[in-house]
């Protein structure tokens, strides 16, 4: 009976449960990591990313047109 009704979720449910998992690994891990690090190369990390997303959204837009 258990496995029917975890069936059931899974079907109805698989989508919203894969975005939380992708969400928590692309935001929450990456702030974890960066925590652990020193200032200095955290603020060298988080500019180089940030300087980087213009070409990187610019580039997708691009393919995607």
């Amino acid at each position: 009976m258990f496995w029917l009704k975890f069936r059931l979720f899974w079907e109805r449910n698989w989508f919203w449960i894969f975005i939380s998992l992708v969400g928590f690994v692309s935001f929450v891990l990456p702030i974890w990591y960066l925590a652990g690090m020193e200032e200095s190369v955290r603020r060298y990390i988080i500019g180089i990313t940030l300087l980087g997303l213009p070409t990187t959204v610019f580039g997708t837009l691009l393919f995607v047109v």
